[in-house]
């Protein structure tokens, strides 16, 4: 009964329990809190958040877009084609097997609209997963036939639109939001000149251990570490998961940070310098 009472006070003050101080398994203290009816859906949840980090994952569905926006960090770099679409069942199939694991998803390209079962997945993907649509928004068409529920669209602003544009997006009756998809106030020639000289330091060269805030699987259904990894589709960059096989799981990679690094790189990566 003790043991429940600490819990039931950390509950209650919002105090999380550490591992160290605690040889409790998982299992046996779900059984415990069960028990006793005390704040068991609170501890379910955070008990399982701290053996299991739930990953932001994001799946390239095409390389393929239908423009081309300034400065657009996708096609800075040459992107090698994956040879066919993978199936929307697969995707699905992951999904389901570590959905527990999964704090959100994002649907990204090229422009995701033009994967050919871009519908079927998106309606299918469940609604308790929070899913974002990366778009250019030129596909309205598309878009107004999605019907599940939780989902938001990031729409590029990286271009000149007609007047008229935000209302059409607006019309879909869809949470939206309208930014630059290479970050506010700043480009590729912004992003590369940080990486050649910052406070007098030269980056580009350097060797690091690189590691991704998110999981990111290209469109070929492999994960990369990297945005050179996700184009160039190199076996090098994979992490050792994909659709088929591998665990959901934090990865980082020993490389050396190139100008091809810097496409988007400070915001999706993290790095330790190894010089």
């Amino acid at each position: 009964m003790f043991l429940h009472q600490v819990l039931f006070n950390n509950c209650v003050n919002g105090i999380s329990f550490s591992a160290r101080n605690s040889l409790i398994t998982f299992a046996a203290l779900s059984s415990s809190l069960d028990s006793e009816g005390v704040c068991i859906n609170f501890f379910n949840k955070k008990i399982f958040r701290f053996f299991y980090k739930e990953c932001v994952v994001k799946f390239h569905l095409t390389d393929e877009c239908n423009i081309r926006c300034e400065n657009c960090h996708w096609f800075s770099q040459p992107v090698h084609r994956a040879h066919q679409a993978v199936g929307y069942a697969d995707y699905l199939t992951w999904i389901s097997k570590n959905k527990r694991k999964i704090k959100s998803i994002t649907l990204t390209g090229g422009e995701p609209t033009l994967y050919p079962d871009f519908l079927k997945l998106i309606n299918q993907i469940p609604d308790a997963l929070k899913v974002r649509v990366y778009s250019n928004g030129t596909n309205p068409h598309i878009l107004q036939k999605i019907t599940r529920k939780n989902v938001e669209l990031r729409i590029s602003q990286n271009r000149s639109v007609d007047s008229d544009f935000e209302d059409t997006i607006k019309a879909l009756n869809i949470p939206y939001r309208i930014q630059s998809f290479n970050q506010d106030n700043s480009n590729l020639e912004d992003e590369v000149k940080f990486g050649e000289q910052e406070d007098g330091f030269y980056l580009i060269g350097k060797s690091c251990l690189c590691k991704s805030n998110s999981i990111r699987f290209a469109s070929d259904g492999y994960a990369y570490h990297c945005e050179i990894g996700l184009r160039s589709k190199n076996k090098i960059y994979q992490t050792g998961l994909s659709l088929w096989n591998g665990k959901l799981r934090d990865s980082e990679v020993g490389c050396v940070i190139k100008k091809e690094c810097l496409s988007n790189y400070l915001k999706e990566n993290q790095y330790k310098l190894l010089d």
